[in-house]
């Protein structure tokens, strides 16, 4: 060494700044040798390391992804062709690297080429070995498209679920249509609020405006109402509602008469997103006259049963399910259409339940897991008014008036 400092030995300091790599920018790595010599500082050279494009990249429809490592080398003292040992970390992976050693000899750039076959992040580092002692590296980062597949597609409780977002660039975005259903937490999972059942379509986006959807149902255990309006009443000719009782809950409907052209023969009250959990159905009515009434149920040229009136439970999953095992009749109990006072209790028991061709829930795998499937969304609840050939199809009165009243109805657990 010439000058003042040819006798002294020079101690070298190394401060080092490792960079990242961020969907905002690069931080770059500086790493700065200093030699300090009878109290002068004097720069030896400023080396720089980064991705040549500050970003994450996507993998190709052939499966991989190319990015690129740009090291520059600004006029210094440094020994001309200072060579570097380039490193990865992973050592080993889905990846290859262009090189494995690097020289620099003039200011200017070289760059490496990293191609990922699948590796998620590469680091790249650069040892220099000529001096010895200066650390720089890179982080690479490769990504696929934006993907959202939730652990679950149906919900029932509070527990937390996977959103399952893959791919893209983070930080991600994450809404819900409608609002108020799903929590969404900062780890990637979402939870339901319990508050309310629905459909709720998410939507992730991601630093690059990149969107993936999915949709999840949230429902919830099915609560009976004793509110009318709550209820439809099916009738041969028009949908009517029942009527509210006037001093407690519950509410009551009149039997249309023989003659005018109408009858009762369901009698539901809707709750979409909805699930039966319990051991049995219980509803408490009572059935008055004024008059020597007879219940007819609807005939027709293939029903001409002449097992009396009777009103049972309805169990289906849509309005109207025209799915063999979509809706379900308890069946064989039942309570008579007669004057009086009555509980009707039915086990949700698929021995206890026929379907739309009277098959037992317990006929077969199929009726097993289609009752099974009701139960999991029971989106309708009721009553039945009919005959013992057809269940529902309607009943009217005649020789005077007649009145459902419920007071009650209820899933055991």
């Amino acid at each position: 060494m010439n000058g003042p400092c040819r006798h002294v030995r020079v101690p070298r300091t190394f401060t080092t700044y490792h960079a990242r790599a961020y969907p905002g920018g690069v931080k770059l790595i500086q790493v700065l040798a200093l030699v300090s010599c009878l109290g002068f500082l004097r720069a030896l050279a400023l080396v720089t390391i980064a991705p040549a494009v500050p970003s994450w990249t996507a993998f190709g429809k052939t499966g991989t992804a190319t990015a690129y490592v740009d090291i520059r080398l600004k006029p210094g003292t440094l020994p001309i062709n200072a060579s570097f040992a380039v490193e990865t970390v992973p050592a080993v992976g889905a990846f290859r690297i262009s090189a494995s050693r690097l020289t620099l000899s003039r200011a200017g750039t070289a760059r490496l080429v990293v191609v990922s076959s699948g590796a998620p992040r590469v680091e790249v580092r650069l040892r220099e070995i000529t001096s010895g002692g200066q650390q720089l590296s890179a982080e690479l980062n490769f990504h696929g498209p934006l993907a959202m597949a939730p652990s679950v597609n149906s919900v029932s409780n509070t527990t937390p679920f996977q959103l399952g977002i893959s791919g893209g660039v983070p930080p991600y975005t994450i809404t819900t249509i409608p609002s108020g259903i799903l929590a969404i937490s900062p780890d990637g999972t979402a939870a339901a609020l319990g508050t309310r059942p629905g459909s709720v379509v998410l939507t992730v986006t991601d630093a690059k405006r990149k969107t993936a959807r999915a949709e999840v149902m949230v429902r919830l255990p099915f609560k009976p109402s004793l509110n009318g309006a709550d209820w439809l009443i099916r009738s041969t000719v028009a949908i009517l509602r029942p009527t509210n009782l006037t001093h407690s809950p519950g509410w009551f409907l009149d039997f249309p008469v023989l003659g005018s052209g109408r009858s009762v023969g369901y009698v539901t009250q809707a709750r979409p997103f909805s699930y039966l959990e319990g051991s049995a159905l219980e509803a408490r009515f009572s059935i008055a006259t004024e008059g020597p009434v007879v219940f007819d149920h609807y005939t027709e040229a293939i029903n001409t049963s002449d097992f009396p009136a009777h009103v049972r439970f309805l169990l289906q999953n849509g309005p109207i399910s025209w799915d063999m095992n979509g809706r379900w009749w308890s069946n064989p109990i039942a309570v008579k259409l007669e004057p009086g006072s009555f509980t009707l209790r039915v086990p949700l028991d698929p021995s206890q339940w026929s379907n739309v061709s009277g098959q037992k829930g317990d006929f077969d795998a199929s009726t097993r897991a289609g009752f099974t499937r009701v139960l999991a969304n029971t989106s309708e609840l009721g009553f039945t008014f009919g005959g013992g050939f057809f269940f529902g199809h309607g009943v009217r009165v005649s020789g005077g008036k007649a009145r459902f009243i419920l007071t009650g109805f209820d899933v055991i657990p």
